[in-house]
């Protein structure tokens, strides 16, 4: 099997939507969508959103608290907006933080995340209450569309919006009463990565193979960046027209089809939270695994690639400093099925995994 097998390559990097694809005749901005367009600043990208908020929060007085599962590269880009930074125990495969790792002081910043979707956040709101005078900040980039959103339990909220829409680059900052600056409620012309990253989307829909080294020229040219940009018109003007709750709905269809499949395995979960998706469909990211080794992780990584299927790890484990994180990212692949990818192609997919196990 190939990615010529599936609907479209099952790849890290989502391609460009067509109208076909993401709306429909009745496609119209609604709900929370519209509330983000309306009261939300956007960036480029999430991290950019995050710096952002540091800066309002003049964060360059006080110390950053992150958790030690986060990404590394992120961690780089913000290190000069913070007087310091501290981490915090945190793993995807708990339900809640090790809160008694965090020892904030009183007007220090927290940044709680929401791993792959699957965190309820809402245990946060005591925590917040015994400390009422530190600023939390939500990243919900796996689920930026997501109940969190309306939780004001958060300072602020903030995502990336590129891991889960077809959109060159994007990232956002809202708060229930944070007032944007005007600025950044437009769009610009679009930054150095999202223009690199458009180049090699467009290359893609001809070729997908040589347009893989400009997609990780993209990603490096981001990973470089400390400035922060606005986000791309063709972007923001992208997430104007998309029928957000039509792709959501999609996408967990797609979700149950690999998951009916895949089945149950010794060694291996499908993270999942099936109590908040039903009160939060928005909630659903890629279908995720974490395996009891690193060396069956490879095995699976392995049978994918050599099947045409390429996974996301997120995030690279040699870039990580926490020992423990370093491990939970060794265990764990995501399947970055997106909107052009039907349910036939998560059941291969699962099919794939199934003949290792």
């Amino acid at each position: 099997m190939t990615w010529r097998d599936f609907s479209a390559p099952v790849t890290p990097f989502m391609p460009l939507g067509r109208r076909s694809e993401v709306c429909n005749a009745e496609s119209k901005c609604g709900g929370v969508q519209e509330r983000l367009l309306q009261n939300a600043e956007f960036f480029a990208s999430g991290r950019e959103a995050l710096m952002r908020a540091l800066a309002v929060c003049k964060a360059f007085e006080r110390t950053l608290w992150l958790p030690s599962y986060f990404c590394p590269w992120v961690v780089k880009a913000v290190k000069k907006y913070a007087w310091g930074v501290a981490f915090y125990g945190d793993s995807p495969l708990d339900s809640t933080p090790n809160l008694d790792s965090l020892r904030p002081g009183d007007s220090d910043i927290v940044v709680a995340v929401d791993y792959f979707g699957i965190r309820d956040l809402r245990f946060w709101a005591r925590w917040k209450k015994s400390n009422p005078d530190t600023v939390l900040i939500a990243d919900i980039s796996h689920s930026p569309f997501s109940a969190a959103l309306s939780d004001d339990t958060f300072d602020v909220v903030f995502a990336s919006l590129r891991k889960t829409m077809p959109i060159t680059d994007g990232g956002y900052l809202y708060g229930a009463n944070y007032r944007p600056a005007k600025i950044y409620t437009r769009p610009g012309e679009g930054s150095e990565p999202a223009s690199a990253c458009a180049f090699a989307a467009a290359l893609a829909q001809l070729d997908y193979s040589r347009a893989q080294d400009y997609y990780y020229n993209a990603e490096m040219r981001l990973n470089a960046k400390q400035n922060i940009s606005r986000i791309s018109f063709y972007s923001l003007e992208s997430i104007k027209t998309m029928d957000i709750s039509a792709l959501y709905d999609f996408r967990r269809e797609v979700f149950c089809a690999f998951e009916s499949e895949f089945g149950d395995h010794r060694g291996v979960i499908l993270l999942k939270n099936e109590e908040k998706l039903s009160f939060d469909k928005y909630s659903l990211f890629c279908p995720t695994l974490a395996f009891e080794n690193v060396a069956l992780r490879d095995r699976a990584y392995a049978a994918l690639a050599k099947n045409g299927v390429l996974p996301s790890i997120y995030w690279g484990a040699k870039f990580m400093q926490d020992e423990g994180a370093k491990q939970i990212s060794g265990r764990m692949l995501t399947i970055p099925l997106d909107f052009r990818h039907n349910r036939e192609d998560a059941r291969n997919v699962a099919r794939i995994l199934n003949e290792i196990f």
